[in-house]
């Protein structure tokens, strides 16, 4: 098989595990995912409802992940209780530390590679800002955004020629939305077939033919996000 293409380098991997490191994106970027409801379903958690996830410190230590909001039975922090799921946040309108209710030396605190942790307020705490928009915000203009950090590549069009002389291409993609894939000339390219040579695209999922591709030629299809695919099987004309 060929690696034919990499697309959406910079779009965030999708949910494939309820424990999802925490991270930080540039804030505007993806609305849904930066807006965190306060006090929401319980006191002190912090929930996105776009993932249905909480931020939440990994069996009480100094990991931030997004994780299910638990509200029963209890957490890593004992029967009956969730303190590793609650955050004391600056009052609206102001900036100060985001305290974890495990500890009041326990404050969220963001590196260079924008990911999450716990350390000592006395020595990383950082400035936060909880916005009108309700979103969690750095000093520097990132906020906490729901998802997975981004990865190097997150979508790909895999090919291979068959031994019969058919071609059969796969779309595949980890974003986290639904998005039009496309083989353009670069991607053609990486196949070996010849420029212009056409071949009927059969879909192999819906078991029907949906169009015509033209090696050289933007092929496009509709894929599912978090994971979907698409395979065709291109039959010569």
């Amino acid at each position: 098989a060929l690696l034919m293409q990499t697309v959406n380098a910079s779009t965030p991997s999708p949910v494939t595990s309820s424990l999802v490191p925490a991270s930080l994106t540039e804030c505007g970027g993806e609305p849904e995912l930066q807006t965190w409801n306060y006090n929401d379903p319980m006191v002190g958690f912090l929930h996105n409802l776009k993932q249905d996830s909480c931020l939440n410190a990994a069996n009480c230590g100094s990991t931030v992940i997004y994780d299910g909001c638990s509200t029963t039975g209890g957490t890593c922090s004992g029967p009956g209780k969730f303190n590793n799921e609650q955050w004391l946040l600056p009052k609206p309108g102001s900036t100060g530390l985001i305290k974890s209710n495990m500890s009041t030396n326990d404050c969220l605190t963001y590196g260079a590679d924008k990911q999450l942790s716990i350390q000592s307020c006395d020595d990383a705490g950082q400035p936060w800002s909880y916005t009108s928009t309700f979103q969690v915000k750095t000093n520097t203009g990132l906020c906490l955004t729901a998802g997975s950090p981004e990865t190097k590549w997150s979508s790909y069009i895999i090919g291979r020629e068959m031994a019969n002389g058919d071609f059969a291409i796969i779309f595949l993609n980890n974003g986290l939305k639904n998005a039009n894939m496309t083989c353009d000339a670069a991607c053609w390219q990486q196949s070996f077939l010849p420029p212009g040579r056409a071949m009927t695209a059969h879909d192999v999922w819906s078991k029907r033919d949906v169009g015509t591709a033209t090696v050289g030629m933007d092929f496009t299809a509709p894929v599912p996000g978090n994971g979907g695919s698409r395979l065709f099987r291109l039959v010569g004309i």
